[in-house]
């Protein structure tokens, strides 16, 4: 944004970020343009932060805007303030629309609102998520491949927890197939629009929802002991959202029955196309990006932190609590979603996910994918 337009100043630490605005009933709200900006995560992370507006010093509390009917109010605020050619120009992809709100608190026990941040986020593009999976390739493909081989792994009729949920795209495939779900997800307006579909599908009464992230399991697994699961299943997103995921594998051994199947699809450390797909698109810093133990909000594709894991550590963890009976990379020769531009429209599609669903058997490329599918069976 240039210097001669109306703005306010952000700060964060030693950094400065000219922000423009618009303000709705003393408050301030601002817009993110695109996942790569740093400033979103740090300012909803830290909780509180200072702005400057017009020589005034302002401290205020960031929180971010979630519901869609406030969002588009802003945007057309917004666009009314600046026009239309300066909006679309500064903010052809909205990733966040924050609100700040004058305080006289500040953090000064430097306490970590990731969690909450956490679930604002979620809940912010909940609405749009399907689209998210449905309209990408690899997306698509990753829930086809997990539902295909669920259905056969799990027996008929099961009662089964699945942790992260989302809006449903593996959830409601496992209903129809006659399987009683416990659903968790951190977020209660993906639940809204999963009991929607369900629902719709006629599958309601085989669904129970709970708003809880994957941690609180560890607090709230004798809730679930009297009563354990025949299975559970948590694939591509919850566990990895979680910096250390040991305490909630005694949890789900603890609420899964003796020989129980458990189903966990995980992002992986090694993810051997991606590494190459970052070198041949010239982004030499993001090729190593997985072998940190965190990938910042804002290093990686997604729009919050990631923690990734070698199968390498989770054999060593599962096989604690769970005999290992099959390990899937998922992709392995296709590339991952975020790089699905390569491949749409230029191959055939459907000959090179038979071949991709080939080799992800296989060593060593069932230890090289996007993501890893482990199918376990619980230890007495």
């Amino acid at each position: 944004m240039k210097n001669n337009e109306e703005h306010l100043t952000l700060k964060i630490g030693n950094k400065t970020v000219p922000l423009a605005f618009v303000e709705i009933n003393s408050s301030f709200y601002v817009i993110s343009s695109g996942n790569s900006n740093r400033w979103p995560g740090e300012v909803l992370r830290q909780g509180s932060a200072r702005i400057s507006l017009q020589g005034e010093d302002i401290l205020v509390t960031p929180k971010l805007v979630t519901d869609s009917d406030q969002q588009k109010k802003i945007k057309d605020t917004m666009i009314a303030k600046y026009g239309d050619l300066k909006f679309n120009k500064w903010f052809a992809e909205i990733s966040r629309i924050i609100k700040l709100s004058q305080t006289n608190e500040v953090n000064e026990k430097n306490m970590d609102h990731y969690e909450e941040w956490l679930k604002d986020e979620f809940d912010s593009i909940a609405q749009h998520y399907d689209h998210h999976i449905y309209d990408n390739l690899i997306n698509n493909y990753l829930r086809e491949r997990s539902i295909s081989l669920m259905k056969t792994f799990f027996p008929p009729s099961q009662r089964l927890m699945e942790i992260g949920s989302g809006t449903g795209t593996e959830t409601l495939e496992m209903l129809k197939s006659g399987h009683e779900i416990t659903a968790i997800d951190i977020s209660e307006n993906m639940n809204t629009i999963l009991r929607k579909k369900a629902i719709d599908a006629e599958v309601s009464d085989l669904l129970t929802t709970i708003t809880m992230k994957a941690s609180d399991l560890v607090n709230h697994e004798e809730d679930f002991m009297n009563k354990p699961f025949d299975g559970l299943y948590s694939n591509y997103g919850a566990l990895n959202c979680e910096s250390n995921i040991d305490a909630i594998m005694e949890s789900v051994h603890k609420i899964v029955k003796p020989h129980g199947k458990v189903v966990l699809g995980i992002f992986n450390k090694f993810c051997i196309l991606e590494m190459t797909a970052h070198m041949i698109g010239m982004k030499p810093r993001r090729v190593f990006e997985r072998f940190s133990n965190k990938i910042p909000e804002g290093a990686s594709r997604f729009c919050i932190d990631v923690y990734p894991y070698s199968p390498a550590y989770l054999k060593r963890l599962f096989s604690k609590r769970f005999n290992i009976e099959m390990i899937y990379g998922c992709p392995v020769i296709l590339p991952p979603s975020n790089y699905s531009f390569m491949i749409k429209g230029r191959i055939n599609e459907e000959r090179i996910k038979k071949a991709d669903m080939f080799f992800s058997k296989l060593w060593p490329f069932n230890y090289m994918g996007d993501h890893t599918l482990y199918f376990m069976r619980n230890k007495n």
